[in-house]
């Protein structure tokens, strides 16, 4: 998408990271037999950037001793590292914590630098009386390279290095020339409290409210899905649907640079959040004759599920549509939204292949087959059309608005023959 800027054509930049966050220190999990993890989004549009954190199995601490705290760190500049804080994040009793900020992508909180000069996102635990030791139960590394930020932190934040001779990831210059500058410590302080040049947003965002089930996380090693579960959630025959060339889809794709999924090691770590995001929601059948390899998981429309910006929830696709939305969600209501009012729900879907891998991530929208339920009458990727066995809606006709993702580019495809929408123009829900 172009923009027109002072007589010129500029192009809308847009860019997003995922970063996996791993466990480091152990000892914070709430369960022995699974470990800490988290899952981390960065979007730039334009100047404009947001970071969403979402953790899991982390033990609730007590806060009047100590609390988790979220720092984004950039350890490539020796002389003068940079580490921003973030700030708390709040566990809820299902292990489960989030965090949602917003910055200026070119003057990250004023400090001089771009979101692209940070390397590492990490979840330190602050302790108020002892606070002497870096203890991190998750860290991520933005751009996949493993990083050595614990002395920086430790110094920064603690006032003390004596944990740099046992960082195993040590880079050779980084003590020499912190004894021979030490006045440069005291700079990034002056730094850190900028007056007004950024537009940075921080947003504390309470941990949702947990479901009725905590659910089991999946396994780090384990990801293939039991044969017993797939013909539980197959039905008794595939209807035959004629495929054609995965042709992407020009005008949308998630995105252009996928960061994560270029590199095939990171597509398998995605592929386990997002079935591990999945575990809360009901598996469901919404189809007599189901598309071979797919299996569903139905969505509830609510206000804890609409503006989450992440697959599997709707907000995911709907900034492609509308810039404004993922900003300013109360204030433009959209296509998909007013549909999903009237039904109440949407189903996501996963694609595998024949190694139970992820092909397609696929969003259903529930919809008659009409020009005046096919959302964005298909040029946002809703192509294909299902029939659904769902009578509870009463209504002739009924079935689900499919738009395809590819899993290992992000682009939108069309692996089914597109759906020729009757020209009897309902009126939408």
């Amino acid at each position: 998408m172009n923009i027109v800027k002072g007589g010129q054509t500029v192009k809308r930049r847009y860019r997003r990271y995922f970063v996996i966050l791993e466990e480091e220190d152990k000892g914070y999990s709430i369960s022995k037999s699974q470990g800490t993890k988290g899952y981390g989004k960065i979007e730039v549009r334009n100047d404009n950037g947001t970071l969403s954190l979402y953790c899991q199995n982390l033990k609730k601490l007590d806060e009047k001793k100590e609390s988790y705290r979220l720092y984004l760190i950039n350890t490539t500049d020796n002389l003068d590292p940079v580490i921003v804080d973030i700030g708390p994040i709040r566990i809820d009793t299902n292990g489960k914590g989030e965090v949602l900020w917003e910055f200026y992508a070119e003057n990250v909180k004023g400090l001089k630098k771009t979101i692209e000069d940070f390397d590492t996102l990490a979840v330190v635990v602050e302790n108020f009386q002892e606070s002497q030791r870096v203890i991190a139960p998750l860290a991520g590394y933005i751009h996949k390279e493993k990083v050595n930020w614990r002395p920086i932190l430790q110094k920064k934040v603690y006032g003390s290095s004596r944990n740099e001779a046992e960082n195993t990831f040590e880079k050779p210059q980084v003590k020499p020339e912190q004894k021979s500058e030490p006045k440069q410590q005291s700079e990034p302080k002056q730094q850190s409290e900028p007056a007004s040049k950024p537009k940075e947003k921080p947003i504390q965002k309470a941990p949702s409210q947990p479901l009725e089930k905590p659910t089991e996380e999946v396994k780090k090693e384990e990801l293939k899905i039991k044969e017993s579960e797939e013909q539980k959630g197959a039905p008794k025959e595939a209807i035959k649907v004629q495929e054609q060339t995965n042709k992407p889809k020009s005008t949308y794709s998630f995105e252009k640079d996928w960061d994560t999924v270029e590199n095939k090691k990171e597509v398998q770590p995605l592929q386990k959040y997002v079935e591990s995001t999945l575990k809360i929601f009901p598996r469901v059948e919404p189809f007599d004759n189901n598309l071979k390899n797919y299996q569903w998981w139905q969505i509830q429309y609510n206000a804890q599920t609409i503006y989450r910006s992440y697959m599997p929830f709707i907000s995911h696709i709907e900034i492609m549509v509308n810039p404004y939305y993922y900003h300013y969600p109360y204030h433009y209501g959209s296509e998909y939204q007013k549909q999903l009012y009237g039904y109440q729900h949407h189903i996501f879907g996963i694609a595998y292949d024949e190694e139970k891998k992820a092909k397609y991530y696929v969003y259903g929208i529930p919809g008659k087959n009409n020009k005046g339920e096919q959302p964005y009458r298909g040029n946002t990727g809703f192509v294909y059309w299902h029939p659904s066995h769902y009578l509870q809606f009463k209504q002739e006709g009924f079935g689900y608005w499919l738009m395809h993702i590819d899993a290992n580019t992000g682009k939108v495809v069309e692996p089914l023959k597109s759906t020729e929408a009757s020209s009897r123009a309902d009126d939408p829900i």
